[in-house]
């Protein structure tokens, strides 16, 4: 399986290169304006094409298509960058359930779409959709209909979601690729748990939001609800993360708060992807391509709504999370 990727090493190999640097990122933090900030981060997003700075946004939406356009050639089993898309074809779900049952989700829409997904919206809504959307439909709507609630939506989507992962998960048979979505799983049961505990909702609540499949067994994480993060923490696999989670619990345990506990689990998946570094070639080549370079868009979105915005450097610091690299 490992040589079908070799005619896309080289490729990647070359497009890496136009990943930003490390003094690159630095220079575009410290820059006193979004301009400066642009003209740093280099032509690969085509910034120069917009028509002001305030639109960076479609220019990045640009480049993430692209690239999953460009990954899908390069990859001999599509179901490899399917992984990744399904969260872009899930969004565009629950946009569209939303939209169905409501007014004034319906008028704003169309903003709401995004244009990464594989699938278009209007071929989701088809009748000859793929079964695993068109399923999700129908349960995203009855799961609506029992008490009238948006949130149900998401709650069934993003359970699906997970689910559909993990069936391209058996059908890929790649190690790393079902480490990387497990963790993946266990990353979201994490910051849900916490955030039941913030809003101090009781345990039954919890046992019916977390997602099954992770590499912490959620019963494990429904016995130690009412315990710190910093115990919590400890039931997840050393095998992957190693000291790293002790860090983390430390930097969350002394900061509290939502936002650290985000970049924590992006920390953690990112301390995940670099290990494929060590890896033969083979299809983790391509699946850690996409990761990291929307990883890179993000941390961009961030930087430069920052600058728009007049945020101060040493916040923008803060936020970002750790470069693959």
């Amino acid at each position: 399986m490992r040589h079908e990727y070799g005619p896309a090493a080289g490729f990647l190999w070359e497009i890496e290169k136009k990943l930003l640097t490390r003094d690159q990122w630095q220079s575009a933090i410290d820059a006193p304006t979004a301009d400066e900030a642009i003209r740093i981060l280099g032509d690969d997003y085509s910034f120069n094409e917009l028509e002001s700075v305030e639109f960076y946004e479609q220019a990045l939406q640009r480049k993430l298509a692209e690239t999953y356009q460009y990954m899908y050639t390069l990859s001999t089993k599509p179901e490899l960058v399917d992984i990744l898309n399904l969260k872009y074809q899930f969004h565009n779900l629950k946009v569209l359930v939303k939209a169905s049952v409501s007014a004034h989700a319906n008028q704003n829409s169309a903003y709401a779409l995004s244009m990464i997904s594989a699938i278009s919206p209007e071929d989701m809504v088809k009748s000859d959709s793929p079964k695993y959307l068109s399923e999700a439909y129908t349960e995203m709507e009855r799961a609506y209909t029992v008490n009238y609630d948006p949130q149900a939506i998401d709650m069934e989507a993003d359970s699906r979601m997970f689910k559909q992962m993990l069936i391209l998960c058996e059908c890929l048979e790649c190690t790393f690729v079902t480490t990387y979505v497990k963790s993946l799983i266990d990353m979201f049961n994490l910051k849900l748990l916490m955030r039941a505990q913030r809003m101090q909702r009781d345990s039954a609540f919890l046992s019916n939001s977390l997602q099954l499949g992770g590499l912490t067994d959620h019963r494990q994480l429904l016995d130690n609800y009412d315990k710190p993060f910093s115990e919590i923490a400890t039931l997840f696999t050393y095998k992957y993360f190693g000291d790293i989670l002790k860090q983390a619990a430390d930097s969350y345990d002394e900061a509290n708060g939502f936002s650290t506990l985000e970049k924590l689990c992006d920390n953690l998946l990112m301390t995940l992807l670099k290990q494929s570094k060590y890896l033969p070639i083979g299809p983790e080549m391509i699946f850690t391509y996409i990761l990291v370079r929307e990883n890179e868009i993000s941390r961009i979105r961030m930087l430069l709504a920052c600058k728009v915005n007049g945020i101060p450097n040493d916040v923008l610091h803060e936020r970002l999370c750790d470069l693959y690299g």
